[in-house]
């Protein structure tokens, strides 16, 4: 649990980049650093609107122009703004400045390192498949961390759906544990938000587009 501790030392931001570039990744952490030291002394418990509120365009600026979201842990509940991608086929990673990472494929979370109890890979081959059409069946392969480190493979028999509200919703259920994605796409086809299972101890986190 210590990797939690160090991302809830910094309430307001968890600054992630996926720079391939060693001397660029050095002075984007630098960068990180510096910003997330101006505003250490936030308030505790931010949450995704307040960030999304502080996000002006001088902010904004200050990353460079890249890509930003802003995430929530549900458990233990906290948010932070998501910084930089780098992408390698397919697979879009955001790492924090000590390490700490989360990885999509189309919007899709197949992978956290850091977070305890994590998801060390997911194939959704067939979930993002499903996803383009609004709806149908997926089946999902998930590897994720036990509390003894040891890692452990289950299997999922997912229902693609769009509720009243146009969600996009993904019920899942395997031999021990059920769970429900949700999406929110836009017309472009893009996951504007969502709320993602990351495993049966860490639970969900919600990710969307300030």
């Amino acid at each position: 649990m210590k990797p939690i501790k160090s991302i809830c030392a910094l309430p307001l931001l968890i600054l992630l980049t996926g720079c391939s570039n060693d001397a660029v990744d050095k002075a984007h952490f630098q960068t990180f650093k510096g910003l997330a030291s101006k505003l250490k002394k936030s308030q505790p418990g931010i949450t995704a609107e307040q960030i999304k509120e502080r996000l002006t365009p001088e902010v904004r600026a200050q990353f460079g122009g890249a890509p930003l979201l802003v995430a929530t842990v549900e458990d233990p509940r906290f948010s932070s703004v998501l910084f930089g991608a780098g992408e390698n086929n397919g697979t879009i990673t955001y790492f924090t400045p000590d390490r700490v990472s989360l990885s999509f494929q189309d919007g899709i979370l197949v992978a956290t390192r850091g977070l305890g109890f994590d998801l060390m890979n997911a194939d959704v081959a067939e979930t993002r498949n499903a996803l383009r059409g609004g709806a149908g069946t997926a089946q999902r392969r998930h590897r994720t961390l036990g509390g003894d480190n040891s890692v452990e493979a289950r299997t999922y028999d997912c229902q693609i759906s769009r509720d009243a509200q146009s969600r996009v919703i993904e019920a899942c259920s395997g031999a021990d544990d059920t769970f429900q994605n949700t999406y929110v796409v836009d017309g472009k086809g893009q996951i504007v938000f969502s709320r993602q299972w990351i495993s049966k101890q860490r639970g969900y986190i919600r990710i969307e587009r300030p």
